[in-house]
């Protein structure tokens, strides 16, 4: 997988080639979405991958006044353009366009098959957003246990169960040796099991994934079969990770 990863950073990397290197200033703006943002997480092939595997020497973009930008990839810069209406994020250069959004503080950006996250240089967590106007948008709500997702929560919806990373193993593994027939586990057994449904993480012609959070850093990921419904296999993580 790693080839694979060196090879879609070698196609950016190329683009840059084709566009030119670049730099160049920009003015002073009210946007709170103008400044540097850098990448902090790389997903590519339905998992996440630490961001020194794709690019040694890191990624970053610089948003600028006027519709201008930078983007660096490994060392290399290359000026771009860039539009947002509301919270769809379009970014342009040499020839070639990639799609991502800024919302909630974060910005995503879709490149060659792989899902960059960007956070805002200097920024707190759950900073504002500007979704298109000239005007900041109203600072993110305080957290709150309003805010918090819930064990029952309607599917689709993050479920945190009242279980840590360790029990959530332990309860896991004990359902699996009790299951002559791993075939049997299904999905609504698991949902007994936990007392509610995970959310829907991913889903495709074959495989649905369903993830349920432990209350401290760990996740539970189980795929069923879409035909048959019944069970493919899991992974256990700590901080929420794919193996």
């Amino acid at each position: 997988m790693k080839k694979s990863l060196l090879a879609l950073s070698a196609l950016i990397l190329g683009l840059f080639l084709l566009a030119g290197c670049g730099g160049g200033g920009g003015t002073v703006s009210n946007d709170p979405n103008i400044g540097k943002w850098v990448v902090d997480s790389v997903f590519a092939f339905g998992m996440e991958v630490e961001v020194d595997v794709v690019f040694e020497k890191g990624a970053w973009l610089e948003l600028k006044s006027n519709g201008n930008c930078v983007l660096s990839v490994d060392g290399e810069e290359v000026n771009c353009k860039w539009t947002l209406k509301d919270s769809d994020l379009t970014l342009s250069y040499g020839g070639e366009s990639f799609e991502g959004k800024i919302e909630n503080g974060k910005l995503t950006l879709d490149m060659m098959g792989m899902e960059l996250r960007f956070v805002k240089e200097g920024a707190n967590s759950g900073g504002s957003v500007n979704t298109g106007g000239n005007e900041p948008a109203p600072p993110a709500p305080a957290p709150s246990a309003a805010n918090e997702p819930e064990a029952g929560a309607v599917p689709g919806k993050a479920v945190i169960l009242a279980l840590t990373n360790e029990q959530l193993q332990v309860k896991w593994k004990e359902f699996q040796d009790s299951e002559s027939d791993w075939t049997a586990i299904t999905l609504k057994k698991v949902t007994e099991l936990f007392g509610a449904e995970g959310q829907l993480e991913e889903e495709s012609e074959t495989m649905k994934t369903y993830i349920w959070y432990a209350s401290d850093d760990g996740s539970l990921r189980i795929n069923f079969n879409k035909t048959t419904g019944e069970f493919y296999n899991s992974s256990l993580n700590k901080y929420g990770r794919p193996e």
